[in-house]
């Protein structure tokens, strides 16, 4: 017996709305379900285990042949321990800096954000003080600038 099978869509693990759903669907013991990115097979893969696994900060679980820790992708980041329960990435994706005077100041980590700063080569300053006062984390404190008005031979300094 020869059973065809096609994929009419490319398989994404759950949202962590559905992951229990899936999980309790799937495995024996739904801690232990997992759905992580294969990067030999270039696609996600279903695994149920005896329990979920766990990395530290900034790090994630991939499948190269077997369960293997990788850096978050530099557009996101991870600022607590990872699991494989209900996880598949890193969680956070990092913020642009891309509001109207805002640029980046530093990319910040597998575990932490960027910083944003207001470009005050253009004049912006930040509208509320931040914590430090040559940048500041969007994921932690308000990050907007104002365009400053300077008197005329003036120039906006940091």
């Amino acid at each position: 017996l020869v059973i065809n099978l096609s994929k009419s869509f490319k398989f994404q693990c759950p949202s962590s709305k559905q992951w229990i759903i899936r999980a309790r669907s799937s495995c024996v013991i739904a801690d232990g379900y997992i759905c992580l990115f294969g990067e030999n097979t270039n696609e996600f893969i279903e695994l149920c285990r005896k329990k979920p696994y766990v990395q530290q900060a900034g790090f994630k679980f991939a499948i190269v042949g077997s369960l293997d820790k990788r850096t978050c992708e530099r557009t996101r980041y991870q600022p607590f321990t990872f699991s494989t329960n209900g996880m598949s990435a890193c969680i956070f994706e990092k913020t642009s800096c891309i509001e109207k005077g805002q640029i980046i100041f530093s990319n910040g980590s597998s575990n932490s954000d960027r910083q944003c700063r207001c470009d005050y080569t253009q004049g912006y300053d930040f509208i509320t003080k931040p914590e430090h006062i040559c940048y500041c984390v969007p994921s932690k404190e308000d990050c907007s600038c104002f365009k400053k008005r300077c008197p005329a031979g003036l120039i906006v300094s940091p």
